[in-house]
């Protein structure tokens, strides 16, 4: 065993936070040091630098953001994400009962828009977590949030060629693709909540903005949420957590923020850029926003153990989550 060779892993070590470090660098350390020592190795392998650099990135992330509550945002945006990419691929980016030729843009093949290249990722990349292809999910979503800027970009060299998709529908693709990389998604009663969240959110603005049943279709108009009743689920859904917080039920709390937060977020933006006048309702969301969150942060303070995992299986955890 060499000098150097434990000094690399040492530096390797440190991506992990100093409580975790001062608790089982040593252990760690030694059984790295073995393995590399059995396989007459005098460099740590680069596999090994990648998985203690991610791993203990997660760490440190999981001092910020709980585990648990990653993997509830992982279910919200994978859930939210593939009911939006889905709603948009067939009522907007398809729309197959519309017979009048587009405006201002070009067709994309059967395709009334581009969309559908990364529309079309999202059902592949729920596919791919129903089979536990957690890897080849991760690396869907991956493309998917990589995807999304790259068409607006192109779209924009071209002159907009083509009428669609919105920068807002492509970048709350990014930002949820991003989301359910944050964590792994949860596979039963939280997931069917968030899909059913969201489908339900998606029914009622294509109802109310009668896409379907016009004889040209809109994208536009699916963003106009703050002149909907989304915003009133919205509000009950944070109204809910703040409920929930009061009764100290952490887990749910935490997770009807996340539910209704990219949400929130669309009405927020979509206010902000189409009506100016709507500040009432904005100042409302963020009052309500607020109360939800103080609330939310004590019930998790009060309840750390519920949403914290210790330090020892955040790391092995975090291992056995990259693999």
């Amino acid at each position: 065993m060499s000098a150097a060779l434990e000094q690399r892993y040492r530096r390797a070590l440190r991506w992990y936070p100093a409580q975790w470090r001062a608790r089982h660098e040593e252990v760690v350390l030694s059984t790295l040091l073995d393995g590399a020592d059995a396989e007459g190795r005098a460099t740590p392998g680069r596999g090994e630098l990648l998985n203690l650099a991610v791993t203990g990135l997660a760490a440190r992330a999981s001092g910020l953001l709980p585990l648990a509550v990653r993997d509830m945002i992982a279910t919200v945006s994978l859930a939210t994400g593939t009911v939006l990419a889905i709603t948009f691929l067939f009522v907007y980016s398809w729309a197959p009962w519309v017979t009048e030729p587009i405006a201002g843009g070009s067709a994309f093949g059967p395709f009334r828009d581009p969309g559908v290249l990364v529309y079309g990722l999202w059902p592949f990349a729920y596919v791919l977590f129903l089979l536990r292809r957690r890897v080849a999910m991760r690396w869907m979503l991956g493309v998917a949030a990589i995807a999304a800027p790259l068409l607006r970009a192109a779209n924009w060299v071209q002159g907009d060629v083509w009428s669609g998709p919105m920068t807002t529908t492509l970048g709350v693709l990014m930002m949820l693709a991003v989301g359910a990389l944050l964590g792994v998604p949860e596979r039963r009663a939280k997931m069917a909540m968030a899909l059913g969240y969201a489908t339900a959110i998606c029914v009622v603005i294509v109802q109310t903005t009668g896409s379907i049943r016009h004889v040209e279709v809109w994208e536009r108009a699916f963003w106009l949420l703050h002149s909907s009743p989304i915003e009133w689920i919205v509000l009950g859904t944070l109204a809910a957590a703040v409920v929930l917080g009061i009764i100290r039920r952490p887990h749910a709390a935490v997770f009807a923020v996340v539910l209704a937060a990219p949400w929130m977020l669309a009405v927020g933006f979509a206010a902000l850029r189409t009506d100016f006048s709507a500040t009432a309702g904005l100042a409302l969301y963020a009052a309500v926003l607020a109360a939800a969150a103080s609330v939310v942060v004590l019930a998790v303070r009060r309840s750390q153990a519920a949403l914290r995992r210790s330090p020892q299986s955040s790391g092995s955890s975090a291992r056995s989550r990259t693999e």
